[in-house]
C-alpha cells in the first residue's frame, strides 16, 4: 500500500496484499476532503470517467489458468500410454505442454501491455485532476511490478494517492502538522526524551531507538489548519529518562 501523507487520501485499485490477483476495482466513491475546493459536479465527472478506465482492464488471472490445460493433456496421455490405447514416443509427453506455455506467456504478454496503456491513461487523468484544483492538491498514480517480469512473490499494486500540496480548508476536520527534529549533541546516555518548541507550546518526544545526535526524525502535531512541515526547536531544558 502507498504511503499517504497527512491530509491525503488513497484510492486502493490493487494491493498487494491479494493471493490471487485478477484485475483493478475501484470502489471509493466520495470525494477527498483534501479535493473540497472541486466542484462537485467536475469530482462526479472525474470519477466516472476514472471508473470506465478501470472497467476496461484485463485480468491478470488468465494467462495463468491458460497453463494448467497443457498438464490436463499430459496426464491424459500419460493414462492412455499406461492403459496400452497409446503407444507415442517417448518425447510427445514433454512436447504436449509447450504450446499450452507459449500460449500462456503470449497471453501474459497481451494483458500486460493492454494493462499498461490504461496505466497511461489514469496517469492522464491524474494530471487533469490536478489541474481542477489550481496546485492546491497532486494527484499521483502509483504503480508497482506492472512489467511482464517481477521478482517471486512480488505482487502487482495501483494506487492513486491525493497529496495536499498548499494548505488546504477542511470543515471540521483536524490536520496534522509534521515537525521536524534534530537529536540535540551531548545527550547523556539513556536519555530518549526530550524537549521541544512546537507550535502549540513546548512538548516531550522520545527519540527513536539507532538515532545518533545530529540525525533527525519528525513527529506529528495536531493542529486546526493544514500548514507545511516546520523545523522543531529543541528546548534548552533539562531532559528526561523514559520511566
Amino acid at each position: 500500500m502507498a504511503d499517504v501523507p497527512p491530509g491525503g487520501a488513497l484510492f486502493e485499485l490493487m494491493s498487494g496484499d491479494e493471493c490471487i490477483q485478477t484485475s483493478p476495482t475501484l470502489t471509493d466513491v466520495d470525494k477527498p476532503p483534501c479535493l473540497s475546493m472541486l466542484d462537485d459536479s467536475k469530482w462526479r465527472s472525474w470519477h466516472a470517467e476514472l471508473s470506465e478506465v478501470v472497467e476496461q482492464y484485463w485480468n491478470m488471472a488468465i494467462p495463468i489458468a491458460i497453463a494448467p490445460f497443457g498438464f490436463l493433456v499430459v496426464v491424459a496421455v500419460a493414462i492412455l500410454q499406461f492403459a496400452e490405447v497409446i503407444y507415442p514416443p517417448i518425447w510427445v509427453l514433454p512436447a504436449t505442454i509447450v504450446p499450452f506455455l507459449l500460449i500462456s506467456f503470449l497471453a501474459h504478454c497481451l494483458v500486460v501491455g493492454k494493462n499498461a496503456e490504461l496505466d497511461e491513461h489514469i496517469r492522464e487523468l491524474c494530471a487533469k485532476l490536478s489541474s481542477f484544483s489550481d496546485g492546491a492538491v497532486k494527484v499521483e498514480y502509483r504503480t508497482r511490478w506492472t512489467g511482464l517480469c517481477k521478482p517471486k512473490r512480488a505482487r502487482t499494486e495501483r494506487d492513486i494517492v491525493f497529496v495536499p500540496v498548499a494548505a488546504v480548508s477542511v470543515p471540521g476536520a483536524v490536520s496534522a502538522v509534521l515537525l521536524t527534529v534534530t537529536v540535540p549533541q551531548g545527550l547523556e546516555p539513556g536519555v530518549n526524551q526530550i524537549p521541544i518548541q512546537t507550535p502549540s507550546g513546548t512538548r516531550i518526544v522520545s527519540i527513536p531507538p539507532g538515532l545518533s545526535p545530529g540525525q533527525t526524525f519528525t513527529v506529528q502535531q495536531h493542529a486546526i489548519a493544514v500548514m507545511p512541515v516546520v523545523q522543531a526547536q529543541v528546548v534548552d531544558a533539562q531532559v528526561s529518562n523514559q520511566v
